[in-house]
């Protein structure tokens, strides 16, 4: 059996390893549609400025809302089956890595108490938003994340 040498190529900066995040614009109707998801879902009522996150995943799109003093990331995904329970499970490992120790966004909890709402097609779900530390590719970070990731699952 031949193994190859460790190469970091496939980790590359890209949309995953950004050194900050990327605001773009957003049109009136993403705006007003931002608007009625965080009165109606998640109780906020005063925005300052709306955003989009530019270098979020494919799956969802990220936009950030700035009030005073402190910003939050609602994410959309439109509907379909089961993302309602994927949104409802990747709020429950946050949960359980904060227990763990980790600085993880704070989900809100929808009006009704869950944690997705339903509108325009989409899914949402609401966190406090939460600066990190990005995925430069550099060597050594492939081995802390594992052994971060070794940490969570014992």
């Amino acid at each position: 059996m031949v193994v190859e040498p460790l190469s970091f190529e496939l980790f590359l900066p890209n949309n995953l390893s950004r050194n900050r995040v990327e605001l773009q614009p957003v049109t009136a109707r993403v705006e007003h549609e931002l608007r009625h998801v965080a009165r109606n879902g998640f109780g906020i009522e005063t925005i300052n400025s709306f955003s989009r996150i530019g270098n979020s995943g494919i799956l969802s799109s990220n936009y950030l809302l700035s009030m005073d003093g402190f910003c939050v990331v609602l994410k959309a995904r439109p509907s379909g089956d089961g993302v309602s329970m994927r949104l409802t499970n990747e709020i429950k490992l946050f949960i359980n890595m904060y227990a763990k120790g980790l600085a993880v966004p704070k989900p809100f909890r929808t009006l009704r108490g869950s944690y997705v709402f339903k509108a325009f097609e989409s899914e949402w779900s609401c966190y406090h938003h939460c600066s990190g530390t990005y995925f430069y590719g550099y060597p050594g970070e492939l081995e802390a994340a594992a052994q971060s990731y070794t940490d969570l699952t014992q």
